[in-house]
């Protein structure tokens, strides 16, 4: 026999083997599963046990055993350079804002608002750059491929003889 018929035999052999030895080693579902013949034949369950079997499963995941609360412990240490200064208390009203050098100001960037030029107004097509190799540098230099150099070549006469006689000198019919 070739050693190849005998490595495949061996194989075989071996897949089978393995086969058989997790099988044995799995334990069978079937036998877990409870018999008829284990219960006495009662007849069908009824609404209220199987209402009584489920509240039965759900107080039992209902009362997990309650952990101890542990006390609150700090871990942060109050030191001098850690004291941050408190703000003074300000009151807000619209008093204070009327009054006040904040409402001023704003009111007062409100009305220069109205008074400046536009974005429309401003914008000239003299300062704007047009230049279109502005960003030329980023683009891919392309470079020919060797599908390219050849295409290329058959379409010179010159190039395309070149061919025919190095193709003639490498593929020699009478040797």
């Amino acid at each position: 026999m070739e050693p190849k018929v005998i490595i495949w035999i061996i194989g075989i052999i071996l897949y089978f083997w393995i086969k058989s030895r997790r099988a044995s080693a799995s334990p069978n579902p079937e036998e877990n599963l409870p018999r008829p013949s284990d219960k006495p034949n009662v007849g069908p369950m009824t609404f209220e046990d199987l209402l009584r079997e489920i509240q039965a499963s759900k107080n039992a995941e209902k009362e997990p055993a309650p952990s101890p609360v542990k006390p609150f412990q700090s871990y942060e240490e109050i030191t001098e350079e850690t004291v941050v200064e408190t703000l003074p208390e300000t009151e807000y009203s619209k008093e204070s804002f009327s009054s006040g050098e904040t409402y001023k100001s704003y009111e007062r960037a409100k009305t220069e608002a109205f008074q400046r030029a536009s974005l429309e107004e401003t914008m000239s097509l003299e300062n704007t750059d047009v230049k279109y190799s502005k960003f030329s540098e980023y683009q891919a230099i392309k470079v020919p491929s060797v599908a390219d150099k050849i295409s290329a070549d058959f379409q010179d006469p010159e190039t395309l003889k070149k061919y025919f006689i190095i193709n003639e000198v490498l593929n020699r019919k009478w040797t």
